[in-house]
């Protein structure tokens, strides 16, 4: 059975699930990816690194979280080289990510990141993806496996790696595009700094913890002032006769 895993395709069922649906952003307990029918949310940005393909040289780049609760995914835009990427992570993705960055953290706090398993592949773990790219945006798209490692850099320092092998363009039904492109190959590079950031962004808690503030926010319905955050009574009725 093919795993479909645009996202797009996903939303837009979604939204025309909420036009002739309940209007209630109440998840949906026979679709757990199903979090409230709300907008997508922007989770915020974090600096990290990319590496060349073939040498070692670090470049400062902007990584950008984009959050949608009808579809329970992420978005992390970025430029590689000469490409805009966009990776798509769902909540399984992200456990692996966030369970990988954590165990890179306690490693290299315990002083065991070490040349014996430097560059060592998927040391951390690896999951699959949905990876889009094109010069100007993501218009092309692979099916790619996400690797997970570590890789001694400047004055032998441990960085955090993501990383894929190229894979074949495919089409929104997974099927091989003929004389398609091949994707980007990946080399990404973190601190134990900036992963613990992209973590405190994309576990699971903060992100039920926004929707229940947008179910908050939803559902308030007596007016509170911004100086003492007390609600407001109602005016009194006049009587009319």
């Amino acid at each position: 059975m093919k795993l479909l895993r645009n996202v797009s395709y996903v939303l837009l069922t979604l939204a025309f699930a909420a036009l002739v649906g309940s209007c209630k952003s109440t998840p949906d307990p026979e679709d757990p990816d199903f979090l409230g029918y709300y907008e997508k949310q922007d989770l915020g940005k974090i600096i990290g690194n990319t590496l060349g393909q073939y040498n070692n040289d670090l470049k400062a780049r902007e990584f950008m979280f984009t959050f949608y609760p009808n579809g329970n995914a992420i978005e992390m835009d970025f430029h590689y080289e000469m490409n805009f990427i966009r990776l798509t992570l769902l909540q399984k993705d992200r456990e692996v990510m966030v369970a990988a960055m954590q165990k890179y953290i306690e490693d290299y706090q315990n002083g065991l990141l070490t040349k014996k398993n430097n560059k060592k592949r998927a040391y951390f773990g690896k999951t699959p993806v949905l990876l889009m790219w094109g010069l100007m945006a993501p218009a092309m798209r692979a099916n790619v496996k996400l690797r997970f490692e570590y890789q001694l850099i400047e004055d032998n320092k441990p960085y955090f790696i993501v990383a894929n092998m190229t894979e074949p363009e495919v089409d929104e039904d997974g099927d091989l595009v003929a004389d398609g492109a091949n994707s980007p190959g990946l080399r990404l590079a973190f601190t134990p700094n900036q992963c613990m950031e992209i973590i405190n962004l994309i576990k699971q808690e903060a992100l039920l913890e926004r929707v229940h503030e947008l179910d908050a926010k939803a559902n308030q319905f007596d007016i509170v002032t911004p100086e003492t955050g007390a609600t407001e009574a109602p005016p009194a009725k006049k009587e009319l006769f």
